[in-house]
């Protein structure tokens, strides 16, 4: 197994009310939120990527495969199910929520490897003992994800599964940077 075998998912069905716009839109140095996230995948061989949108605002970056979640507004957890849909044979998913762009390539590529080696596994970033993102979930865990919305998203979701869950002490601080109004891009 290798990065070919992973897909990442990118979650931008949010409307970005407290943001002003959708934050896959959001800038920073000239590029958007969802330019600097594609260029990370790139740079560690993920090239397979959905990104779920809503009906109203759909990016045009080539090279993404995009996909309308219909409810967004049942959150977050809800897109998930639109999104492994599109590469359903995939062995894993990095699960990527478009407002956390700014974690390090290197950390991807330490997820990555952390996967590989436990596959059956969720693996997530931990920074100063406080999870973030981006996440790796195996296949049967995502393909068991069901329509609409769950309670307390997808971290209860995983700890209501059997699956294991490991947790990978990094050294970036993006992995913890969510990016909810327009004053936090400018903290970073």
């Amino acid at each position: 197994m290798d990065a070919k075998d992973l897909a990442c998912i990118v979650l931008a069905a949010g409307a970005g009310r407290r943001f002003g716009f959708p934050k896959w839109k959001a800038d920073f140095r000239g590029r958007s939120f969802l330019e600097i996230i594609i260029e990370k995948l790139g740079n560690v061989g993920i090239l397979d990527v959905g990104c779920v949108v809503r009906e109203d605002s759909i990016p045009s970056l080539p090279g993404i495969k995009y996909v309308i979640n219909p409810i967004p507004e049942e959150g977050m957890f809800s897109s998930l199910f639109y999104g492994i849909k599109l590469f359903q044979q995939k062995k894993g998913f990095i699960i990527l929520p478009v407002d956390h762009p700014f974690f390090e390539t290197d950390t991807l590529r330490e997820l990555i490897i952390a996967f590989i080696a436990n596959s059956n596994s969720v693996i997530k970033p931990q920074f100063n003992d406080k999870g973030g993102h981006p996440i790796i979930i195996p296949q049967k865990l995502a393909l068991s994800i069901e329509k609409g919305d769950f309670p307390g998203g997808l971290k209860k979701f995983i700890e209501k599964s059997s699956f294991n869950f490991f947790s990978i002490n990094v050294n970036d601080c993006g992995v913890t940077k969510n990016v909810n109004f327009r004053t936090d891009i400018s903290v970073h």
